[in-house]
């Protein structure tokens, strides 16, 4: 079966929202509103249950072997879901099946970028035009206590000083980052390149000392969304992807 798309909003160019009608969201009405009017111009966005989902029988999008726990093959097919219905909103009335990379990422239609993120109760995939946007990154985290450690692993010294984000949401901005950037070859991306800080809903990105690819953060953007359960953050890059001789730099 696919996803419902009758939900709080509905389906809509920019923003779908793929809860059974009557289901309690992560975030409030006016959060997804205001989510919707954030997206940057060509991205859009697909959130929906992390499970209740079964792959169409007829369509090749099946969970990998590897995938051998009901609960990540159910997540694999929500994202699947949910891809279809945000690549279906960019344009694509057909979209072609989602093979995985050796990595576990999807491998996108020709001219696309995107991604899929899932977590406990939540799934989520971004997708843009390549000719709109270089590089696009998604992640949903539910709210837990990180450990001081991990937070130290995640987190460089200014940021733990900063108050206009907690850790959680730190880590998961990093995760977007590293997801629109590995597809451009872009590396080393570790946590303790970037320090990231908010104003309002906006995310910004400075370089530390040992950022190898600090050209891209002038190109980086973000946003972050708080609820009662969990984070949500965006990040999008900028401009036509790098030339191949311009990402070995990075490297």
């Amino acid at each position: 079966m696919t996803l419902p798309t009758d939900a709080v909003i509905g389906q809509a160019d920019s923003l779908n929202l793929c809860w059974p009608a009557g289901s309690d969201l992560p975030w409030a009405p006016a959060a997804m509103t205001w989510l919707r009017s954030a997206l940057p111009a060509g991205v859009y966005l697909a959130l929906g249950p992390d499970r209740g989902v079964e792959d169409i029988p007829d369509q090749p999008d099946q969970a990998p072997a590897r995938l051998r726990n009901t609960r990540r093959r159910a997540q694999f097919a929500a994202g699947r879901a949910l891809a279809r219905t945000a690549l279906q909103a960019a344009g694509l009335e057909q979209p072609p099946r989602l093979p995985s990379q050796s990595s576990g990422a999807p491998e996108w239609p020709t001219g696309m970028v995107g991604a899929i993120t899932h977590t406990d109760e939540v799934a989520a995939v971004a997708v843009a035009r390549r000719v709109q946007l270089a590089g696009l990154g998604l992640d949903v985290e539910r709210r837990r206590i990180l450990s001081d450690g991990f937070e130290a692993h995640v987190c460089v010294g200014m940021e733990r000083r900063d108050n206009t984000l907690d850790a959680l949401a730190r880590f998961s901005a990093k995760e977007s980052i590293y997801k629109a950037l590995a597809p451009l070859g872009i590396a080393p991306l570790r946590f303790h390149d970037v320090a990231v800080t908010a104003q309002d809903h906006a995310l910004h990105f400075s370089a530390t000392p040992q950022c190898r690819w600090r050209d891209s953060l002038s190109r980086l953007r973000g946003l972050w969304l708080s609820g009662p359960s969990h984070v949500l953050t965006l990040v999008w890059l900028g401009g036509p992807p790098p030339a191949p001789d311009e990402a070995s730099r990075h490297q």
